[in-house]
């Protein structure tokens, strides 16, 4: 049985890792490591900004669903559902829209919540642009694509799911093209503190769990530390 560790971490991307990998197998009461399933859907939680308080609160109330048969839980993937909803709870709250925002996105509060939240990515672009003349060039690249992704779900064209989708991989290849633009003594030391974040659980992960973990710390430090703005609606 695990019982979750109490120790101080260096930074909050280590804190996450430790916090998850030790509160599921506590609550799981099984295995000693997580399998590669379980680091592809950790990483993406990182990667996603998931805050720790939800994504624990997520797993409890998830093994709770199943009480005493926590077999039934196979992997970190079973328990998505619950903390993607809470997530999503807690961030709608947040920028303060309407509950039905995924359901009806078109309705008039709808796309007056969805407008402003539109606009809030694009001023945090710009604002980031300004502060950093070197990657004007990219923020202003970021905020073309975001305007289109508006005219497309109030047009119909696309769905709420779809440009949220979208969204993502634009976010991915905005903080690559941002990353290639530091100098490479910067690059070095993020990269450095990324696979410290993983150390301790390094020689129990695959290769490709160690690629997706490291770009997943990497990115929460570049947020964090570099005030790089998220393509998000919430």
């Amino acid at each position: 049985m695990h019982a979750p560790l109490e120790v101080p971490f260096e930074d909050p991307e280590t804190e996450f890792i430790s916090q998850v990998v030790e509160k599921y197998l506590h609550l799981r009461q099984r295995g000693l490591f997580l399998s590669p399933k379980d680091w592809v859907v950790l990483s993406c939680w990182l990667l996603w900004g998931y805050d720790i308080d939800l994504v624990l609160k997520g797993l409890d109330i998830a093994f709770a669903d199943v009480e005493e048969d926590s077999a039934r839980i196979r992997d970190l993937s079973y328990t998505s559902r619950v903390v993607e909803r809470l997530v999503r709870e807690r961030r709608i709250m947040q920028v303060g829209m309407s509950e039905d925002i995924l359901q009806k996105p078109q309705s008039a509060q709808g796309q007056a919540d969805l407008s402003k939240a539109f606009e809030r990515i694009r001023r945090k672009l710009s604002t980031f642009g300004r502060k950093n003349p070197w990657a004007e060039g990219l923020t202003e690249k970021a905020q073309e694509y975001v305007s289109r992704m508006e005219l497309k779900l109030f047009s119909g064209e696309l769905d709420m799911e779809t440009v949220l989708t979208r969204l993502a991989r634009r976010e991915d290849r905005f903080f690559s093209d941002i990353f290639k633009k530091f100098p490479q003594d910067e690059r070095e030391k993020l990269d450095g503190r990324a696979l410290k974040s993983i150390e301790p659980h390094r020689g129990r992960m695959s290769e490709d769990a160690i690629k997706r973990t490291h770009r997943a710390v990497l990115r929460s430090l570049l947020i964090r530390e570099k005030g790089l703005p998220r393509i998000s609606l919430f």
